[in-house]
């Protein structure tokens, strides 16, 4: 009896990156005297096929040059998050 609020709820929660805004991921920065590329790798995630609508998961890696400012590691795998969330 349950079973379509279960699967409402949890295809609200597959495709909630839709309300998650990426700038405000970001928005709080470190200013540094670094220049060197910044690499973390083997983030987890996981999605829903926007063809199949299944899902799937896999890892991740992201690296970017920063110009004076940087951003928290824990900020990475939640912008990953906000985009594996959407279809």
């Amino acid at each position: 009896r349950r079973t379509p609020l279960r699967v409402k709820q949890s295809l609200q929660f597959l495709t909630s990156g839709y309300r998650m805004d990426p700038a405000k991921v970001l928005q709080r920065r470190f200013t540094v005297k670094h220049d060197e590329m910044i690499i973390v790798k083997d983030i987890d995630f996981y999605s829903l096929c926007e063809h199949h609508c299944l899902p799937f998961f896999g890892k991740c890696h992201i690296a970017y040059m920063p110009d004076r400012d940087i951003v928290g590691l824990s900020k990475l795998p939640r912008l990953v998050e906000v985009f594996a969330r959407r279809l």
